[in-house]
């Protein structure tokens, strides 16, 4: 026997087993559920379970093992005629379950969400320190309106390369205010000596030409973000615009309409009494 038709088989048996045994216990009245004697309507309540799960697991054998059987005919047929086996024509049960949970789920789901299309990026222009030689530092330096931060540094240092990035990423928050810079102190080492850069990173604070702040070693970024917001220019204030007054055309008295006269002594408007 197949090997993939035992299991069907020995359930359908079982099943009829447990089938013919439900029956009995409703024709007599009595049973015996884990050595308690049970007798009459409590007996056949009992057995009530246990007949429709025999029911059903007779039912799930048969039909499993028939579909096994056809398919192993079919296969076996297509092989005599010298053809491939073909594919079986009939679902097994796993597939048969899984075609009824689509269909109730697919029934009784909520109709799909049209999916909008994501958001593009946002564009946003990085900010990279530009390397400084002792003509440009000094022009750098003393740029009018603008914050200018020097970063003295060593090729290839650790600390420097990350204090590097911290400076980068912040100044994005300040476009147009802040302008990054470093200076390698092996390469132009009389502005290091100029600067009395005694370590490396070293960061040098400018505005106008005149240092205003400095700070040695590695910093975080929020430290920077602070050092920033003090130094930095404001940003500028947008030109209000004019305010905009509605002015209602004033309706002319046609020409030759009449004159206007002097008001009368003593004269009341008409339906009113002087008192």
């Amino acid at each position: 026997m197949n090997a993939a038709l035992l299991g069907p088989a020995l359930g359908a048996a079982a099943a009829i087993y447990f089938l013919v045994r439900s029956l009995r216990i409703l024709k007599t009245g009595t049973a015996t559920l884990a050595g308690i004697p049970l007798k009459g309507w409590l007996a056949r309540f009992a057995a009530v379970p246990m007949l429709i799960g025999s029911l059903a697991g007779v039912t799930g054998g048969l039909w499993m093992t028939t579909m096994f059987v056809l398919d192993a005919r079919k296969a076996a047929g297509g092989a005599a005629l010298g053809k491939p086996a073909a594919a079986a024509s009939h679902p097994g049960l796993l597939d048969g379950f899984k075609g009824s949970l689509a269909s109730l789920t697919g029934r009784f789901s909520p109709p799909a969400r049209e999916k909008k299309p994501a958001a593009g990026p946002v564009e946003f222009t990085p900010v990279t320190a530009r390397d400084l030689s002792e003509a440009e530092f000094r022009s750098v330096t003393s740029t009018p309106d603008k914050l200018a931060v020097v970063l003295f540094h060593r090729e290839g240092d650790g600390p420097s390369r990350m204090v590097q990035r911290e400076l980068e990423g912040v100044a994005l928050e300040f476009s147009g205010r802040v302008e990054i810079a470093r200076v390698d102190v092996e390469r132009f080492p009389k502005l290091a000596k100029q600067e009395d850069i005694r370590g490396v990173p070293d960061i040098r604070y400018f505005r106008n030409g005149k240092r205003v702040d400095q700070v040695t070693g590695p910093a975080p970024a929020s430290m920077l973000r602070m050092r920033f917001q003090q130094l930095a220019p404001a940003p500028p204030v947008p030109d209000p615009e004019p305010a905009v007054v509605a002015v209602e055309p004033v309706e002319r008295l046609p020409s030759g309409s009449g004159s206007i006269s002097r008001m009368k002594k003593g004269w009341v408007p008409p339906g009113m009494q002087r008192w």
